[in-house]
């Protein structure tokens, strides 16, 4: 029997690595782990922002279980302020082994007295496959 995979939520960065690898594993009970219960989430498709709660967002992996997904990260930018962060990077989200999209995404956290580092919010833009991630972010 394998060891379960730990929970790092000791810097912000580390527990959006440890929220995006769960999303490999559809460890959603490890995702919950490193959020806040009442977390939120802000997703762009298609030029207009979906609103949602990170749990809803969870429950839509757990009814993908089959389906192999994964979020890669480069680039992750933190920034802390006391007991506030944001992490911010580009992603490409691939699904069965074929990139389905990519874009930035943005994530929010609080140090918890309790826990260590959790997401308040969640935050992304997709576009579509082919359009140059390097180009979306270099626009000033």
């Amino acid at each position: 029997m394998s060891t379960p995979p730990t929970t790092d939520n000791t810097t912000p960065t580390s527990t959006v690595k440890t929220f995006l690898a769960a999303i490999k594993n559809h460890d959603t009970n490890r995702m919950r782990a490193v959020c806040h219960p009442n977390a939120t989430g802000c997703l762009i498709r298609d030029g207009k922002p979906i609103y949602t709660t990170v749990a809803a967002i969870l429950q839509m992996l757990d009814e993908r279980k089959d389906e192999a997904v994964e979020e890669v990260t480069w680039d992750e930018v933190e920034h802390v302020c006391g007991d506030f962060a944001s992490v911010w990077a580009p992603y490409k989200f691939l699904s069965g082994g074929k990139l389905r999209h990519e874009g930035g995404s943005a994530y929010t956290l609080w140090k918890s007295p309790e826990g260590g580092w959790v997401i308040t919010v969640v935050q992304d833009i997709a576009v579509p496959v082919g359009d140059s991630t390097r180009d979306l972010f270099d626009r000033t």
